[in-house]
């Protein structure tokens, strides 16, 4: 009996063909949707890029956000390519899932500051240079992080805040405006001249020039004591005068109403003797 090799060999290689072709064709098929992925990737990460930088936002986070970008349609054109070669993707996705679970849970700190600096930043409530108020802290903004907030305190102390801490509580800026309001007291006897210690007062504060002409100082009597009245003294001046004005003025304020013929309230206490007690000598 003789044998057709050559109908052998055809037969065989439809074979192999029949089993190894789909697999080469998923194959390729999977590496060109990860070549055109990819590039895909790289402009889109770009085009976050300048979007971002047009948004105004801060470098840090641009570069930040436009890698969270990148790598997220990265990770979505791996899942992509393995569907493409014919692995089963739900197991694959259920995986990821579970992994960045744990990931998140363990991470949980870090995220919550990372999610609140980029809210910060965003939104921008202060900025480096300025003197901000938030919670116990407060200093001259050094450097917002993606994680932290670094402070420079009054007493030249470096504080590094939390962001999550920052995005929690009130912050007050002392920088965002150009003038801020001292709001200062003083007692003085109630048998003081009233209006010639306000002209003392208003003199005083004119021939300062880091007390603001405009908005004018205000001067007025806020309570009346058994022998004193309070005066509420408010002038104005620039944030960065107004550390040295608050400590400067309380006392060039008594001096100035003691000149203008004005005194400082005295405790007085009168005692009665009730009829026929005698009085001590």
């Amino acid at each position: 009996m003789q044998i057709d090799l050559t109908q052998i060999d055809v037969n065989t290689l439809r074979d192999i063909l029949t089993v190894i072709g789909p697999f080469v064709l998923r194959v390729g098929g999977g590496i060109a949707v990860l070549i055109a992925g990819m590039i895909a990737c790289r402009i889109a990460r770009r085009a976050a890029r300048g979007l971002f930088q047009a948004a105004s936002l801060d470098s840090s986070l641009v570069e930040v956000l436009a890698s969270s970008v990148y790598y997220l349609l990265v990770a979505v054109l791996v899942i992509a390519v393995f569907g493409v070669m014919g692995v089963e993707t739900a197991s694959l996705i259920t995986i990821l899932g579970a992994s960045s679970l744990a990931i998140g849970l363990a991470l949980q700190g870090s995220l919550s500051n990372f999610a609140s600096g980029v809210m910060l930043m965003i939104f921008r409530p202060f900025k480096a240079g300025d003197f901000i108020e938030t919670g116990d802290f407060e200093g001259h903004v050094v450097e917002m992080g993606a994680f932290s907030t670094m402070l420079d305190t009054p007493d030249k102390r470096r504080v590094v805040v939390p962001n999550a801490y920052i995005a929690e509580k009130p912050i007050e800026n002392w920088s965002t405006n150009a003038e801020r309001r001292l709001d200062l007291t003083l007692e003085i006897s109630i048998a003081s001249d009233l209006g010639a210690a306000r002209r003392a007062l208003l003199a005083m504060l004119a021939a300062d020039s880091r007390v603001l002409r405009q908005p004018e100082p205000q001067i007025g009597v806020d309570d009346f004591g058994d022998t004193s009245m309070r005066l509420v003294v408010r002038p104005w001046c620039a944030p960065d005068d107004w550390w040295a004005l608050r400590y400067e003025l309380p006392e060039r304020m008594k001096e100035a109403v003691e000149r203008a013929g004005g005194a400082m309230p005295t405790p007085q206490r009168e005692i009665l003797f009730p009829a026929g007690v005698p009085k001590a000598k």
